[in-house]
């Protein structure tokens, strides 16, 4: 009972089951005045890293939709085929981006933005509302993975965390959002608000999904192991990872079971192999670009392997200096000292 019913039972006898309905999506509708107030939007945009994942963020001001992208690149083809990909989403809800707040990495993408307005800031200048909202991630992330036992995540569990951690952020009307009862996932989305039975099964927990296949009388599993990620839509489905390629997959989840011990070494070899950093005390290293981390989580993370592919060494425990330890031992520095220069005095006192 511990570690669940038995696996080699659920690949072996699961049959396939009829779909379960798909549901009519009903459109939110938005009040007429503050459609008129707010239909002109200023968007912040910026770029971070998660753990050497490049990552693009959003976040329009007063009405708090964030949103993400995972881009290749930071090419200026890779940045307008997801700044249009954004702009769409504003424009189906009858939204307008009027003007742009970014660095001046964007600088690049000026008319390809127009009739947006791009506004940079001066040089060594920042936009304060995309930095506080990567932040914002940072903590949205922390909290969904300290219960969770593996040291090293794959990128493809990186993705499904920030786009868990992004749904989560705009389920609900903020504190000073333009609605009490709307949130950015309605004004902007165009989705209800989030129904229960959408997301109870939480990331990274273990599933067994089964891969209808036309013919089934084979000896081949059926179902494989997978890490589910994070909720697509309002039929709940999600994205899942599979444990033997690392690669995500569709399918319909069978049974979630208890994560064993194979299951957390698969996924740590798997981001191993991706020579993802290893995870300390549950926190993600966010960077504002590579080596510049934010709020100094460099000193929580380890790399897994050299440029050859090469295993380092675990690092040890404490990463960071004993401030008490040093404190005592210049006390003992400055002890000394002033035992050498009393002796030194009383030599000299002596001769006189």
């Amino acid at each position: 009972k511990i570690y669940g019913p038995s696996v080699p039972s659920i690949k072996g006898r699961t049959t396939r089951r009829q779909p379960a309905p798909i549901q009519d999506l009903i459109p939110v509708g938005i009040p007429r005045d503050l459609y008129e107030e707010y239909k002109d939007v200023t968007m912040c945009l910026d770029f971070c890293y998660v753990n050497k994942l490049p990552v693009l963020h959003a976040i329009s001001k007063k009405i708090g939709h964030r949103w993400i992208a995972f881009p290749e690149s930071r090419t200026a083809t890779q940045m307008k085929k997801n700044f249009e990909n954004v702009r769409r989403i504003y424009h189906s809800r009858g939204f307008k981006i009027i003007t742009i707040h970014a660095d001046e990495e964007f600088e690049k993408l000026r008319y390809d933005m127009l009739p947006s307005r791009l506004i940079t800031p001066n040089p060594g200048g920042h936009v304060p509302e995309v930095e506080r909202s990567i932040r914002t991630l940072k903590e949205g992330c922390r909290a969904a993975i300290h219960g969770l036992p593996f040291e090293y995540f794959p990128k493809e569990m990186l993705r499904g965390l920030i786009r868990k951690a992004v749904l989560m952020q705009n389920a609900f009307p903020g504190e000073h959002g333009v609605s009490d009862t709307l949130s950015p996932r309605n004004i902007i989305d165009n989705l209800p608000h989030i129904d229960y039975h959408s997301i109870k099964i939480p990331f990274g927990a273990y599933a067994q999904v089964a891969v209808d296949e036309e013919i089934t009388n084979t000896p081949r599993p059926r179902t494989i192991g997978c890490i589910v990620l994070d909720p697509v839509g309002t039929n709940q489905k999600y994205r899942l990872m599979s444990l033997e390629s690392g690669r995500r997959v569709s399918g319909r989840i069978v049974r979630i079971l208890p994560i064993t011990d194979e299951v957390i070494e698969r996924v740590n070899a798997i981001g191993i192999e991706q020579k993802q950093p290893r995870i300390r005390d549950g926190r993600l290293l966010f960077e504002w670009r590579p080596g510049v981390p934010v709020d100094g989580d460099m000193y929580f993370l380890d790399h897994t392997a050299n440029e050859d592919g090469i295993p380092f060494q675990d690092a040890p425990e404490q990463l960071i200096p004993d401030p008490i330890a040093e404190e005592d031992d210049q006390n003992d520095d400055d002890f000394a000292q002033h035992e050498d220069d009393a002796d030194t005095l009383r030599e000299v006192t002596e001769d006189e």
